[in-house]
């Protein structure tokens, strides 16, 4: 493992009384070493990080070192254990933050990319459903980034984003009756399009009007003429920033955390248990009259078997869609109805995490429309 030095040496051996203490210091990091990034993961976790950690190796080596008083912040090393093809990988520094929400936390590092993708990542998902990522829609990526303008009074600068063109019925059903060979081999995943040095407002029109789903953006930040920040953000809550951090901590952090929060509160207690054996659906209102067409019900109908680690039996296609869905790494269980032109409804089951509810959301955001995400209850009340 390279050596640490200087200040990036005490961002992990010393102990940080508060964020903003330790934000503090990672802008002093940033600011003198140009060269340096650091890369933050967002997580949801409705008990004790710490303990849900220390309660499960998750097939890696770990150790807690270093917290402060409350428990609030503290400094790890991770390293995958050694495989029988390959030997145990090195420890990795990671500094693990609560939020002022206490559900949502975030992972600081500023090992490398590898480090992040092989090691930080699969960590933790090996704790799923106890942690879970955090998904952003894009267009909460784009608000992201019009609030870092309009709070910072600087200009954001969009240097690459990522967007994927969502299947098509054609696609999805090319030639199935006259030709199922070809039907076999048409194309299941999503096209990459990417948009570079434009503004970000026309490139997020651009992708949306054109069905796109925006997955990440690389940006920098200009403020009085000068370079401020260079930034990067993920539809999955990872988030990397060169040369400063403040602008990262004081307005996109909280942001995010807000969205977050929302989301988790709106997903909690939705399973139907015996104290409360009626049901607590959700709505996912589109923007147009999708399901006018019947083809985009057969369409949503074959997306949603695609949704990874799950399965569905469809009890009507047409004219309404009535399906089930079993999330397989969780159990969590899911009744769907197309019931109107413009909405899909979630019915949660006899079991519902937070974490299944938001990555079923997330898979329909991206293979299928995104949406509006409502409770049922509270339309109804307001149609009264």
């Amino acid at each position: 493992m390279r050596p640490r030095y200087g200040t990036e040496f005490w961002v992990y051996n010393m102990t940080h009384p508060s964020e903003d203490s330790l934000a503090g210091l990672l802008e002093e990091m940033l600011m003198r070493n140009h060269d340096e990034q650091i890369t933050i993961l967002f997580l949801v976790c409705k008990n004790s990080i710490k303990q849900v950690i220390e309660s499960n190796s998750s097939g890696f080596s770990n150790e807690i070192w270093r917290s402060n008083d409350s428990g609030t912040i503290f400094s790890m090393k991770i390293g995958r254990k050694p495989r029988r093809n390959s030997p145990a990988s090195a420890l990795g520094n990671v500094l693990i933050v609560q939020s002022s929400h206490e559900q949502i936390y975030y992972a600081i590092t500023n090992e490398s990319r590898k480090f992040v993708e092989s090691i930080l990542r699969p960590f933790f998902k090996g704790y799923y459903p106890s942690i879970s990522g955090a998904f952003l829609s894009s267009d909460e990526l784009e608000d992201i980034l019009e609030q870092l303008e309009t709070v910072t009074e600087s200009e954001v600068l969009l240097d690459r984003m990522t967007a994927y063109r969502r299947i098509s019925y054609q696609r999805l059903f090319l030639d199935k009756a006259s030709n199922k060979k070809k039907a076999r081999k048409v194309e299941r995943k999503e096209s990459a399009v990417f948009y570079a040095e434009r503004p970000y407002k026309e490139a997020f029109a651009d992708a949306i009007a054109n069905d796109r789903w925006v997955d990440k953006i690389q940006f920098h930040l200009i403020s009085k003429g000068e370079l401020a920040l260079e930034g990067y953000i993920s539809r999955k809550g990872l988030l990397k920033a060169r040369r400063g951090f403040l602008p990262f901590y004081t307005v996109i952090f909280p942001y995010i955390v807000e969205i977050i929060q929302k989301k988790f509160n709106l997903y909690s207690n939705r399973a139907r248990v015996p104290s409360k054996p009626k049901p607590s659906p959700l709505v996912v209102e589109f923007d147009y009259d999708i399901f006018k067409e019947v083809i985009q019900n057969h369409r949503f109908i074959e997306l949603m078997k695609q949704m990874k680690f799950s399965s569905i039996s469809v009890y009507h296609s047409n004219p309404y869609v009535h399906l089930s869905l079993v999330d397989y790494l969780d159990g969590s269980s899911f009744d769907l109805w197309v019931l109107s032109p413009n909405r899909l409804t979630v019915v949660p089951q006899l079991r519902a995490s937070e974490a299944s509810i938001a990555r079923l959301m997330n898979h329909i955001f991206e293979r299928f429309r995104e949406g509006q995400i409502k409770d049922y209850s509270e339309m109804q009340y307001a149609r009264q």
